[in-house]
């Protein structure tokens, strides 16, 4: 289950660092803010790829002794890794998904520090 507030992990492990490094510059209220911030929006990045709730109803609908392998690549040749997945043929079911336009805006919003949408 990919359900897991990674935003909030990285708010609280950014926290962390931030104050400590704050301490040593006499400031660890203002390191610690920063840290958090920092760590938040690392960690909201990471949710942009496969759906969740994609991953699991299929999941979900699996037969038992069956599995389901999900990648996420950042730059890929797609005939090479069709070429590379071809011995499954018959075996597997191969999907292939880009983002949307709207998609990328949010992953642009997002990098930027902008509110998507």
């Amino acid at each position: 289950d990919q359900a897991v507030n990674l935003t909030a992990q990285g708010a609280v492990g950014g926290g962390f660092w931030g104050l400590l490094i704050g301490l040593l510059f006499l400031n660890p209220v203002l390191g610690a803010a920063v840290g958090a911030g920092a760590g938040a929006i690392s960690a909201s990045l990471t949710d942009i790829g496969i759906n969740d709730g994609f991953m699991k109803d299929l999941g979900d609908g699996l037969k038992p002794g069956t599995s389901a392998l999900f990648v996420l690549l950042r730059k890929v040749t797609p005939d090479k890794l069709l070429e590379g997945l071809r011995e499954f043929t018959g075996r597997a079911r191969v999907m292939q998904s880009s983002l949307s336009k709207d998609q990328e805006e949010d992953l642009r919003a997002a990098i930027e520090g902008k509110p998507a949408g």
